[in-house]
């Protein structure tokens, strides 16, 4: 079972996907990092998720199908702790073009 380390919130986990603003995403990587090193799994709700996915797309303006990629390899990378079922909705093929899309499954 993994230990379970502190939790990430939305703006922790969209430095570490998008880099920007940069020095705020070199921080937040020093701290993944660091709680993956001492044997940590940062945890991820699905809120947090659903708030990056929004984020991703209408700030970032990155395509739902982009989006929904990155997330899932995010929170199935193995070194995050994802606290909810979007996780496992990620993991779905083609899913920005499922009926009902990932928010209404989440």
């Amino acid at each position: 079972m993994k230990r379970r380390g502190p939790g990430l919130d939305t703006s922790v986990v969209l430095r570490l996907l998008t880099g920007e603003p940069e020095h705020q995403a070199q921080r937040a990587a020093r701290f993944f990092e660091t709680q993956v090193a001492k044997g940590f799994f940062p945890c991820v709700s699905d809120q947090v998720i659903s708030e990056a996915y929004f984020a991703l797309c209408y700030h970032y303006k990155v395509p739902k199908s982009e989006a929904l990629r990155v997330l899932g390899a995010f929170v199935n990378g193995g070194e995050v702790v994802c606290l909810g079922v979007s996780g496992e909705i990620l993991k779905q093929p083609d899913l920005g073009r499922a009926k009902p899309g990932f928010i209404d499954q989440v």
